[in-house]
């Protein structure tokens, strides 16, 4: 498949604000344990 530039760019900046949501939510579960456990 070839990819044109925009699709790439597209595609790149989905999967960078994708990963920024799960880490933000692993961050918040993360500390839920954290407070849970203290």
């Amino acid at each position: 498949i070839r990819w044109s530039e925009d699709e790439y760019q597209v595609m790149m900046d989905f999967l960078v604000s994708k990963n920024r949501i799960d880490r933000a939510l692993s961050i918040d579960i993360w500390e839920e344990c954290l407070k849970n456990n203290s």
